[in-house]
């Protein structure tokens, strides 16, 4: 047993035919820190010599003697360094709204271990109760313990303020020191809005599926949609400029059947497209009653127009 910073050697020796060989190992298998800037994994001698020990020093080491004649013999040394406790706390600033329950921590490493505890205020010790959860948690190495306080039901008067985390043992004594402080209720994150493509994709998806059929109220295509009912989608710039490129040829597609239309009329009559086009009215008038007989209508027109002349005269 020795105090952290002092040096230190362990002595071992054998006999036998012929006569053995002394190694020092680690018996966690670590390195042996022969001072603070040489270190090996195995050492050759009948002493070993530790230049200004630490906590990492701390370890049980094997003096192994063999010969080449079986059975190899060990003896082990447990080395054992005392210090004073050191604490480290990772948040000295803690902040929890009233009515919430919040957690401090601080971690100490300490040997012999340390006699731990909480106080708050001007140093009155926290127990265990319905108030306040304190556990222990060794570490990953000996000498090293985390602590943990749970203050369950904030209240505003008797919770806030500073709080002590304390360690002592025969080397000395050490405390950290955490402040509470009162901070707002969490407020749920906001939804995000939709963005500028989302809109323009709706509203154009709306305004074709439903467009009207024909000039007339209430003649709405079979297949027009609610607005809100259409499917949510998310258009990028190269699709909007395919649709409208679609648009551009479906309209170009409805002119060409119209032209179809109207030569196909004119075929069924039998006359030529230049003669149509001095005989507007009585084309127009002969596909809305469907009779071929035009010029006995032309004279019956021209009739009824001179009587009118004379009537009027």
């Amino acid at each position: 047993m020795v105090q952290e910073g002092a040096n230190i050697t362990l002595m071992c020796s054998a006999s036998g035919t012929p006569t053995p060989s002394i190694t020092w190992r680690r018996e966690d298998h670590m390195n042996i820190n022969l001072n603070k800037t040489y270190r090996v994994t195995e050492y050759n001698g009948a002493s070993l010599q530790l230049a200004r020990v630490s906590r990492m020093d701390m370890a049980a080491y094997l003096c192994i003697a063999r010969n080449g004649v079986p059975p190899i013999v060990s003896k082990r040394i447990q080395v054992s360094v005392d210090f004073p406790p050191m604490m480290s706390i990772p948040h000295q600033l803690v902040g929890a709204p009233l009515g919430y329950s919040i957690t401090l921590e601080c971690t100490i490493e300490a040997h012999p271990p340390a006699l731990t505890y909480w106080t708050r205020g001007q140093g009155v010790m926290l127990h265990q109760g319905r108030k306040y959860h304190i556990t222990e948690r060794p570490g990953e190495v000996s000498y090293r313990t985390h602590m943990k306080l749970t203050i369950r039901s904030l209240r505003k008067d008797d919770d806030y303020g500073p709080y002590k985390c304390v360690a002592k043992n025969s080397r000395g004594e050490t405390e950290g020191l955490i402040k509470l402080y009162e901070t707002e209720p969490p407020t749920p994150a906001p939804t995000n809005p939709p963005s500028y493509l989302d809109k323009l994709f709706k509203d154009f998806h709306y305004k074709t599926t439903n467009s009207v059929a024909g000039k007339g109220q209430g003649d709405k295509l079979e297949n027009q949609s609610e607005p809100g009912d259409e499917d949510e989608e998310i258009l990028n710039p190269d699709d909007l400029e395919e649709t409208e490129d679609l648009d551009q040829l479906e309209g170009t597609r409805q002119r060409e059947d119209r032209r179809r239309l109207e030569d196909d009329i004119r075929r069924e009559r039998g006359r030529p497209l230049q003669e149509e086009q001095g005989h507007y009215f009585t084309n127009i008038f002969n596909v809305a009653t469907g009779v071929e007989a035009w010029i006995p209508v032309q004279l019956v027109v021209l009739g009824v127009a001179t009587l009118l002349y004379n009537f009027l005269l």
